[in-house]
């Protein structure tokens, strides 16, 4: 089996174990929007920003260096030793944060919900400790290269959790809160079974030099990932100030669609790319295999970006109330949003391979400048829509920077012509099935009629993509692949 195949056949794997992790949020949208107001929809949605922000913070980029540091060792005893130190070192300080901030809830209930939700903040942060037990062993798991493992876990607590907020939420009537007690419950069960799967197979070891290079190369991760943490969420925060609730949740709900590209591919590529690429880079021919893998993944990501964007407004009509259809606004332009960051974590790898993570944190610095001043001028005007554009601006920034400064210390010579053909032609698409659409409002009233019109428009995207030979492989080709198990 060749390494590009044994790539993509561990990203399909991934690919379900992501989904699992997530679709629990979504198979609980017609359920939210049902028995939550989008009022109390934003509430959750702030509630998970002001938790994730403190974890940022406390986690001092550790898991960031978990791959590179796990390959640089030959003997299997020194890498178990650096998982068990990396383990040891975040449990220590997430315990030490979550017990300060437990203690302190009222400031956060004041901070951000004018002295509402005291319990339901005090459960987020207990959640937020075990949800540290989940992510180093899942990063462990992925160092393994062992996806079916990855994928049993997550579809384990995808059960769990759909099955505790169903209850909760709909037979208890707990609203807000029992969303809060499903995530708590469902982490903490999973958290301690995946903490003790780790420390059997590593150990208790402790590496005070690997403790030190963690640290090290993981810290400049902190500003990154609060900068990241910015450009993601903090169009949340504009909009509860320029507005209210109700609109945070509809954002939410249309962010979320968004969102889905990032988990359910972008991650999944990421979890077997992120370590295969340093193996690839040690073969002859890995440019190539570089770009072969580029024009292939770019066109999978313009495909769900033009996917979720044509059918949308379908989607919400049929999963939500009317109170939150008008979300649908918002998904195109968070969806190339992260298109656009799916592609920044593709050329990061000269940074990554340097070790000069601070790079990436200057790259973020001036993005996160550029979505709080398109913010300030645009969420004022265009609420949602203004927040969304803002979001996409600031990620356009910061691929422009990450390229840049990796290039400079691992240059690669990628064939952007194919990937350029299939920016413009994906987008042009797009433009015109939403000018088009207020001509056939009438028509498109019929549920069935609008999923036609959207199909129309995906159909001729995928046909022009195979006529324009804009894919490195025709359907006819990966038919036989599969056909012959070349992809299993």
């Amino acid at each position: 089996m060749s390494e590009l195949v044994k790539t993509y056949r561990h990203i399909a794997i991934y690919s379900l174990g992501i989904l699992a992790n997530r679709l629990v949020s979504f198979i609980m949208l017609p359920i939210y929007t049902k028995h939550l107001t989008p009022s109390d929809y934003g509430v959750l949605e702030l509630l998970v920003m002001t938790v994730d922000v403190v974890a940022l913070v406390i986690g001092a980029g550790i898991s960031n260096g978990i791959f590179k540091f796990y390959y640089e060792r030959e003997m299997q005893a020194d890498r178990n030793r650096l998982i068990s130190t990396a383990f040891q070192m975040v449990l220590f300080s997430y315990t030490a944060v979550a017990l300060l901030c437990v203690f302190n809830a009222d400031f956060f209930s004041d901070l951000v919900f004018g002295g509402q939700y005291k319990k339901a903040i005090e459960l987020a942060f207990w959640t937020m400790l075990f949800q540290v037990c989940i992510t180093v062993p899942l990063t462990y798991i992925r160092a393994l290269q062992r996806p079916s493992l990855f994928v049993a876990v997550s579809l384990f607590r995808l059960v769990l959790s759909l099955s505790l907020n169903i209850y909760f939420i709909v037979v208890k009537g707990m609203g807000v809160l029992g969303a809060v007690y499903a995530d708590f419950i469902s982490t903490l069960i999973v958290g301690i079974g995946l903490a003790l799967f780790t420390f059997v197979k590593v150990g208790f070891g402790f590496d005070l030099l690997g403790m030190k290079k963690l640290y090290k190369f993981g810290a400049p991760f902190v500003l990154t990932n609060i900068g990241a943490f910015i450009l993601t969420f903090s169009d949340r925060y504009f909009i509860r100030i320029f507005g209210d609730l109700r609109e945070v949740g509809v954002y939410a709900l249309g962010y979320k669609l968004g969102f889905v590209l990032s988990v359910f591919v972008a991650r999944a590529f990421n979890n077997v790319w992120e370590a295969q690429r340093f193996e690839i880079i040690k073969q002859s021919g890995y440019e190539d295999k570089f770009n072969s893998v580029l024009k292939t993944y770019s066109f999978f990501l313009l495909t769900c970006f033009l996917g979720f964007s044509l059918f949308a407004r379908d989607l919400f009509r049929i999963m939500s109330t009317e109170e939150f259809i008008e979300a649908y606004k918002i998904v195109p332009f968070v969806t190339l949003a992260y298109v656009i960051q799916a592609l920044t974590s593709f050329f990061n790898f000269g940074i990554i391979h340097s070790g000069k993570s601070i790079l990436l944190t200057i790259a973020t610095f001036f993005s996160v400048i550029s979505i709080i001043f398109l913010s300030l001028l645009l969420i004022p005007v265009f609420g949602g829509v203004g927040a969304a554009i803002s979001t996409l601006g600031a990620f356009l920034v910061r691929l422009i920077f990450v390229y840049v400064f990796s290039q400079k210390y691992f240059r690669i010579n990628y064939h952007f012509s194919i990937v350029i053909k299939q920016v413009t032609l994906s987008i042009m698409i797009c433009v015109i099935y939403f000018i088009l659409y207020p001509f056939l409002e009438n028509w498109n009233s019929s549920l069935w009629a609008s999923i036609i019109y959207s199909c129309v428009f995906f159909l001729l995207f995928l046909l022009a993509v195979y006529i324009l030979h804009l894919v490195p492989f025709s359907p006819r080709m990966m038919f036989s692949k599969i056909i012959s198990r070349e992809l299993l």
